[in-house]
């Protein structure tokens, strides 16, 4: 009996092409992004899979209590290493500080990293395979550095590294071995890791701070812990409530306890502040299937909408098969089989479709830069079978009852009831849910557009055009300065260690000389020229200069510095004095007014300017020609007699514009999805417009016999619908705004809201999109010789 209801589905689906190409787009494009997410979610939880005890291995976390609410922490104090050391019931255990970050120099090469410093048990308790160098050694002593198998090839090539010395903020490492990459993600995510004991050495100098028991400080410090037997996971757990009633005495006004997260509930499992790695939280997976339920449902509504819209045409069909002796049952089955064939033929267009955009999904992701592989597993392909299942039922449920509790004698004689189909409202709700939905999507591509335009025009303080921003690599800044200087068309050039405008983490915390008040301020090294060159103006003070010596202490500061920090006094020194975390003393010489050193999304704090050419990374070439990309391409020649290095530059203004990726990606992620929601919705529409004018046909053949003109046929027939609209509009538009305009004035300082025009831009594309569906039907059905209509009466 099953292969006859294949049979026939098959042949139903091919005899009505265009109805199941419809369906099949619809449902394909729904299911696509629901498989998306479902994969993404899926590769999420085979994070650290490669881990050979990866369920063995916890993680201590920290819950905090204050009089502003509970709040969860990765982070811990290091100290407890030493306490838990003692616990028989721990098997391994392991400490990491994520705090090791910044550039790489090896003979000139300077390379950004981001990595850990990690303890001596780190690969007792994880899984790496070395490819040089002792992984019982490698981190037993301070100032060794391990390099992942992508960061060695980027600074040294083919070249083993092993023994070699590695130049950084906290001082000269040398690598102690090669590690390869992991074969999968991992929330570990790491291009070095360096010796634990760097830190102990360092803060024995009194270059960091002894902070093993302050809360306060935060610091970025992470337990493992190996725990074979899970009965002992409780004993763990009393010792750590212990420890936790004996350091009370050592915070104020804040209650701590710790507690055990297993390594597979770190990737989908609790929110936590200070997490290293992605984190898909229960709220934030909820809210993934939302998304894609928005745009599954209305297509699973348009199949059902088309479904009915069809109606007349198999009345026939159901009425000889209910006088054959067909049961209510056997009419469900029929119909659902053939809407899970459909929902096959949609899943395979659906797979088609993620592997289009999966790698561009990725990108748009928050922890993109994070997870790294993403493909479709056996048990993927096994839930996307699942998927077309669940599709089917949703979609094809109503169908089929309606169509089996079709009374026969009218189904052969095609007198289908309309009010037979009791959930009519039902169906206009859907259409108009489907069409709030539409304006929301597209009122949203409209505020993250115009965001977009207002922060690429946004006076930053400084000129963005011409400049041509190059990345010294290898060559002496010195020796740049004197070629480049000296090609015409080159107005001047100027060196910064850090590209303004574009995202920077170069922070420190500065204080005055006698007081404990701190600030957390921006910094950014430059030479003489840079303030003339970006014209930032020196109201107070004075500048620097070409005979002033590298990394003297001199700097300048921003009148939000000078604002927020006390007032800059030429006449008082000591006023001007201030020493930063890494101990070093600042004198202030000059102010100058404020310009946005980060973009806008980020909030602007005070900015701390050293002349320090030593941290030069960047020059900034101002150019002054009618053709600035063929000046570049000179300079590329200019640059090759330099180095043998890539000529790594871009203009100031790319740069500018990749700071604001995050805006792309909304319009992207917004737009993708505006676009299938209004394809979808749009179908809904058809089918909609599709079944009310069909059971109005001979009544339009009547109206034009008595004389109603075509232009009145089409309003009667399409005024309904039109309100469908309007409705939809009343909805959309009041919810669209709250949540955009919420969410956009709290993600973005510099925010100027959505305006009328934005508004009535998304409800005119709804009405253009929405109103063509109506006219294209009803003017097919208005235009249609009455005669044809009648002639069977």
């Amino acid at each position: 009996m099953l292969k006859n209801y294949f049979k026939t589905g098959l042949r139903n689906i091919s005899k009505h092409k265009l109805f199941s190409f419809l369906n099949i787009i619809g449902l394909s494009i729904g299911m696509s992004v629901t498989l998306l997410i479902i994969v993404v979610l899926e590769n999420a939880s085979n994070f650290d899979d490669f881990q050979k005890n990866k369920e063995s291995i916890y993680r201590v976390y920290t819950e905090e209590t204050n009089p502003d609410g509970k709040m969860s922490w990765a982070i811990t104090f290091p100290e407890l290493t030493n306490q838990l050391e003692l616990n028989e019931s721990i098997e391994k255990i392991t400490k990491i500080n994520s705090s090791f970050r910044g550039a790489l120099d090896y003979k000139a090469k300077e390379l950004n990293f981001n990595g850990y410093f990690a303890d001596s048990n780190f690969f007792n308790v994880f899984s790496y395979e070395f490819i040089s160098g002792n992984p019982k050694t490698a981190l037993m002593d301070p100032y060794k550095i391990i390099l992942s198998e992508e960061t060695a090839h980027k600074i040294f090539g083919n070249k083993d590294p092993f023994g070699e010395t590695l130049n950084t903020k906290f001082g000269d490492f040398t690598v102690s071995g090669v590690i390869k990459e992991p074969d999968g993600n991992s929330h570990l995510s790491f291009g070095v890791l360096g010796s634990y004991s760097t830190l102990s050495t360092l803060r024995n100098k009194n270059l960091l701070n002894k902070e093993e028991w302050n809360w306060e400080a935060k610091n970025p410090e992470y337990i493992y812990l190996v725990i074979d037997n899970k009965n002992d996971i409780s004993i763990v757990r009393d010792q750590l409530s212990i420890i936790a009633k004996q350091i009370e005495p050592l915070v104020e006004d804040v209650t701590l306890s710790f507690d055990l997260q297993n390594m597979d509930d770190i990737v989908l499992g609790k929110q936590m502040a200070g997490s290293i790695g992605p984190t898909f939280a229960f709220l934030e997976s909820m809210i993934f299937l939302s998304l894609t339920l928005m745009i599954l449902l209305p297509a699973c509504f348009n199949y059902i909408n088309l479904s009915i819209a069809r109606s007349l045409g198999r009345g026939k069909e159901i009425g000889i098969r209910k006088i054959l002796g067909g049961n209510k049952k056997q009419l469900v089955l029929q119909f659902i089989i053939e809407t899970f064939i459909l929902s096959l033929f949609a899943l395979i267009g659906s797979m088609l479709i993620v592997y289009l955009i999966k790698d561009e999904f990725i990108t748009l992701l928050a922890s993109g830069s994070r997870l790294q592989i993403i493909d479709i597993s056996f048990t993927g392909y096994l839930l996307g079978i699942l998927l077309a299942l669940v599709t089917a039922l949703l979609a094809g449920i109503i169908p089929a009852v309606y169509f089996s509790k079709q009374n026969p004698l009218e189904s052969l004689a095609s007198k289908v009831k309309p009010g037979t189909f009791g959930a009519l409202s039902l169906r206009k709700g859907l259409v108009v849910i489907q069409f709030a939905l539409s304006i929301g999507f597209l009122i949203g591509i409209s505020a993250f557009v115009k965001q977009y335009s207002h922060a690429l025009n946004f006076e930053m303080g400084f000129p963005k055009e011409n400049i041509l921003v190059t990345h010294l690599a290898d060559v002496n800044f010195n020796i740049f300065n004197n070629e480049f200087q000296s090609q015409p068309g080159v107005k001047s050039v100027s060196f910064s260690s850090t590209i303004p405008g574009s995202w920077d983490n170069s922070t420190t915390v500065v204080r005055h000389l006698d007081s404990d008040d701190s600030l957390e301020v921006q910094e950014i090294s430059v030479d003489e020229k840079f303030l003339e060159e970006f014209d930032i103006n020196l109201i107070k003070g004075n500048g620097f200069n070409s005979e002033m010596s590298g990394n003297n202490g001199f700097a300048i500061v921003n009148q939000q510095f000078e604002k927020s920090f006390g007032r800059f006094n030429s006449n008082s020194d000591n006023k001007n004095y201030f020493i930063t975390e890494s101990g070093r003393t600042a004198k202030i010489i000059g102010v100058v007014e404020d310009f946005n050193k980060t973009p806008l999304q980020k909030e602007s704090k005070p900015i701390l300017i050293w002349f320090n050419p030593d941290k030069y990374r960047y020059a900034f070439v101002t150019l002054e020609s009618d053709n600035v990309y063929d000046l570049r391409n000179k300079l590329k020649k200019v640059w090759a007699g330099l180095s043998s290095m890539n000529f790594e530059a871009k203009f100031l203004e790319h740069y500018l514009e990749e700071a604001y990726n995050s805006f792309e990606n909304a319009i992207k992620v917004l737009g993708l999805q505006g676009v299938f929601v209004m394809v979808i919705s749009c179908l809904g529409l058809l089918g909609m417009v599709v079944f009310s004018t069909n059971n109005r046909i001979k009544e339009i053949g009547i109206r034009k016999v008595l004389g109603a003109s075509e232009g009145k046929l089409i309003w009667l027939l399409s005024k309904s619908f039109l309100s469908l609209l309007l409705i939809s509009t009343a909805i959309g538009v009041p919810i669209s705004y709250f949540i955009f305009d919420r969410m956009l004035s709290r993600m973005r300082y510099e925010y100027v809201g959505i305006g009328l025009f934005e508004i009535l831009a998304s409800v005119s594309i709804l009405f253009i999109a929405g109103g063509s569906v109506i006219l294209w039907q009803t003017k097919k059905i208005a235009s249609i010789n009455p005669v044809e209509n009648l002639r069977s009466e």
